[in-house]
Protein backbone atom coordinates (compact mmCIF):
# COMPACT_ATOMS: atom_id res chain seq x y z
CA UNK A 1 0.00 0.00 0.00
CA UNK A 2 1.40 3.37 -0.99
CA UNK A 3 1.59 6.14 1.57
CA UNK A 4 -0.30 9.26 0.44
CA UNK A 5 2.00 12.07 -0.63
CA UNK A 6 2.88 13.99 2.55
CA UNK A 7 2.18 17.70 2.69
CA UNK A 8 5.66 18.35 4.08
CA UNK A 9 9.01 16.66 4.61
CA UNK A 10 9.30 13.98 7.25
CA UNK A 11 10.32 14.87 10.75
CA UNK A 12 10.65 17.90 12.97
CA UNK A 13 13.60 20.17 12.16
CA UNK A 14 15.32 22.33 14.73
CA UNK A 15 17.71 24.80 13.12
CA UNK A 16 18.18 25.96 9.54
CA UNK A 17 17.48 23.14 7.04
CA UNK A 18 20.17 24.71 4.81
CA UNK A 19 22.85 24.55 7.53
CA UNK A 20 26.20 23.01 6.58
CA UNK A 21 25.63 20.34 9.24
CA UNK A 22 22.34 18.50 8.74
CA UNK A 23 21.71 15.74 11.24
CA UNK A 24 18.84 13.34 10.62
CA UNK A 25 18.04 11.12 13.59
CA UNK A 26 15.61 8.23 13.58
CA UNK A 27 14.06 7.79 17.02
CA UNK A 28 11.38 5.61 18.56
CA UNK A 29 9.42 7.50 21.22
CA UNK A 30 9.25 4.27 23.27
CA UNK A 31 12.93 3.31 22.80
CA UNK A 32 15.05 3.67 25.95
CA UNK A 33 18.16 4.27 23.80
CA UNK A 34 16.38 7.10 21.99
CA UNK A 35 15.44 8.55 25.39
CA UNK A 36 19.09 8.29 26.47
CA UNK A 37 20.29 10.10 23.31
CA UNK A 38 17.65 12.86 23.45
CA UNK A 39 19.30 15.18 26.03
CA UNK A 40 22.58 15.10 24.08
CA UNK A 41 20.74 15.91 20.85
CA UNK A 42 19.11 18.88 22.54
CA UNK A 43 22.49 19.95 23.94
CA UNK A 44 23.80 19.87 20.35
CA UNK A 45 20.97 22.15 19.25
CA UNK A 46 21.95 24.56 22.01
CA UNK A 47 25.72 24.32 21.37
CA UNK A 48 25.65 25.28 17.70
CA UNK A 49 24.07 28.30 16.03
CA UNK A 50 20.93 27.43 14.03
CA UNK A 51 22.75 28.57 10.87
CA UNK A 52 25.41 25.87 11.41
CA UNK A 53 23.40 22.83 12.52
CA UNK A 54 19.94 21.48 11.88
CA UNK A 55 18.62 18.40 13.65
CA UNK A 56 15.66 16.61 12.10
CA UNK A 57 13.98 14.01 14.29
CA UNK A 58 12.09 11.27 12.47
CA UNK A 59 9.84 9.11 14.64
CA UNK A 60 9.80 5.48 13.60
CA UNK A 61 8.43 2.47 15.39
CA UNK A 62 10.38 -0.59 16.49
CA UNK A 63 8.24 -3.72 16.24
CA UNK A 64 8.45 -4.74 19.90
CA UNK A 65 7.46 -1.28 21.15
CA UNK A 66 3.72 -1.87 21.16
CA UNK A 67 2.68 1.59 22.34
CA UNK A 68 4.97 3.51 19.98
CA UNK A 69 2.43 3.78 17.15
CA UNK A 70 -0.18 5.49 19.30
CA UNK A 71 2.31 7.64 21.19
CA UNK A 72 3.80 8.76 17.85
CA UNK A 73 0.28 9.67 16.71
CA UNK A 74 -0.05 11.62 19.95
CA UNK A 75 3.17 13.51 19.21
CA UNK A 76 1.92 14.60 15.79
CA UNK A 77 -1.53 15.49 17.13
CA UNK A 78 -0.06 17.63 19.92
CA UNK A 79 2.81 19.23 18.02
CA UNK A 80 1.05 19.89 14.72
CA UNK A 81 4.28 20.51 12.76
CA UNK A 82 5.76 22.92 15.33
CA UNK A 83 9.42 21.92 15.90
CA UNK A 84 9.79 23.87 19.16
CA UNK A 85 6.63 22.30 20.56
CA UNK A 86 7.97 18.93 19.42
CA UNK A 87 11.20 19.56 21.31
CA UNK A 88 9.29 20.35 24.49
CA UNK A 89 6.77 17.49 24.11
CA UNK A 90 9.36 14.86 23.15
CA UNK A 91 11.41 15.87 26.20
CA UNK A 92 8.26 15.59 28.33
CA UNK A 93 7.45 12.13 26.91
CA UNK A 94 10.97 10.73 27.14
CA UNK A 95 11.01 11.75 30.81
CA UNK A 96 7.77 9.76 31.31
CA UNK A 97 8.60 6.84 29.05
CA UNK A 98 8.13 4.28 31.84
CA UNK A 99 4.43 5.18 31.95
CA UNK A 100 3.80 3.86 28.43
CA UNK A 101 6.49 1.19 28.14
CA UNK A 102 5.52 -2.44 27.51
CA UNK A 103 5.60 -3.43 31.19
CA UNK A 104 3.24 -0.64 32.17
CA UNK A 105 0.74 -1.87 29.58
CA UNK A 106 1.19 -5.61 29.98
CA UNK A 107 -2.40 -6.16 31.15
CA UNK A 108 -4.00 -3.01 29.80
CA UNK A 109 -6.14 -2.39 26.74
CA UNK A 110 -5.88 -0.12 23.73
CA UNK A 111 -8.59 2.05 25.28
CA UNK A 112 -6.37 2.37 28.37
CA UNK A 113 -3.51 3.53 26.16
CA UNK A 114 -5.67 6.14 24.44
CA UNK A 115 -6.85 7.39 27.84
CA UNK A 116 -3.21 7.57 28.95
CA UNK A 117 -2.32 9.53 25.78
CA UNK A 118 -5.11 11.95 26.57
CA UNK A 119 -3.81 12.26 30.15
CA UNK A 120 -0.23 12.92 28.98
CA UNK A 121 -1.42 15.58 26.55
CA UNK A 122 -3.45 17.36 29.23
CA UNK A 123 -0.60 17.30 31.74
CA UNK A 124 1.66 18.79 29.06
CA UNK A 125 -0.91 21.41 27.99
CA UNK A 126 -4.15 21.67 29.99
CA UNK A 127 -5.78 23.60 27.13
CA UNK A 128 -5.57 20.68 24.69
CA UNK A 129 -8.98 19.42 23.62
CA UNK A 130 -10.15 16.33 21.68
CA UNK A 131 -6.64 14.96 21.41
CA UNK A 132 -7.73 11.36 20.73
CA UNK A 133 -9.91 12.44 17.80
CA UNK A 134 -6.97 14.45 16.40
CA UNK A 135 -4.83 11.32 16.70
CA UNK A 136 -7.32 9.49 14.43
CA UNK A 137 -7.03 11.90 11.50
CA UNK A 138 -5.73 10.73 8.12
CA UNK A 139 -3.22 13.58 8.17
CA UNK A 140 -1.70 12.33 11.41
CA UNK A 141 -1.59 8.77 10.07
CA UNK A 142 0.36 9.98 7.02
CA UNK A 143 2.76 11.96 9.21
CA UNK A 144 3.42 8.85 11.33
CA UNK A 145 3.85 6.48 8.36
CA UNK A 146 6.19 8.69 6.33
CA UNK A 147 9.29 8.48 8.58
CA UNK A 148 8.77 4.73 8.90
CA UNK A 149 8.93 4.43 5.10
CA UNK A 150 11.97 6.74 4.98
CA UNK A 151 13.68 4.61 7.62
CA UNK A 152 13.08 1.46 5.58
CA UNK A 153 14.42 3.10 2.43
CA UNK A 154 17.59 4.11 4.29
CA UNK A 155 18.05 0.69 5.88
CA UNK A 156 17.36 1.92 9.41
CA UNK A 157 16.38 -0.96 11.69
CA UNK A 158 17.32 0.34 15.14
CA UNK A 159 16.98 3.55 17.08
CA UNK A 160 18.56 5.92 17.46
CA UNK A 161 20.25 5.97 14.04
CA UNK A 162 22.06 9.11 12.92
CA UNK A 163 22.81 10.48 9.45
CA UNK A 164 25.01 13.54 9.05
CA UNK A 165 24.70 15.25 5.67
CA UNK A 166 23.15 11.99 4.38
CA UNK A 167 26.05 9.80 5.59
CA UNK A 168 25.35 7.31 8.39
CA UNK A 169 27.18 7.94 11.65
CA UNK A 170 27.74 4.44 12.97
CA UNK A 171 30.44 5.50 15.43
CA UNK A 172 28.06 7.64 17.46
CA UNK A 173 25.19 6.24 19.48
CA UNK A 174 22.97 6.75 22.48
CA UNK A 175 25.98 6.71 24.81
CA UNK A 176 27.81 9.47 22.93
CA UNK A 177 28.12 12.76 24.76
CA UNK A 178 28.43 16.33 23.54
CA UNK A 179 32.23 16.16 23.30
CA UNK A 180 32.00 12.99 21.16
CA UNK A 181 29.68 14.85 18.79
CA UNK A 182 31.89 17.94 18.72
CA UNK A 183 34.86 15.74 17.76
CA UNK A 184 32.93 14.79 14.63
CA UNK A 185 31.11 18.03 13.84
CA UNK A 186 33.75 20.69 14.49
CA UNK A 187 36.27 19.42 11.89
CA UNK A 188 33.51 19.35 9.25
CA UNK A 189 32.57 22.94 10.06
CA UNK A 190 36.23 23.96 9.91
CA UNK A 191 36.46 22.60 6.32
CA UNK A 192 33.40 24.50 5.11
Amino acid sequence: MAIPVPTRQSGFTLGDPGAPLRLDVFLDIQCPYSAKAWPTLMALCDAYPVAELSVTSHLMIIANHRQAWDVSRLVHAVCDRDPQRFRAFATFLFERQESYFNGAFKDRTHADLLAHCDHLARVFDPDLKEIVSRMDSDRVATLVRTPIRNAALRGVWATPTFFLNDGELVALGSGSDLSDWRDVLDPILAQD
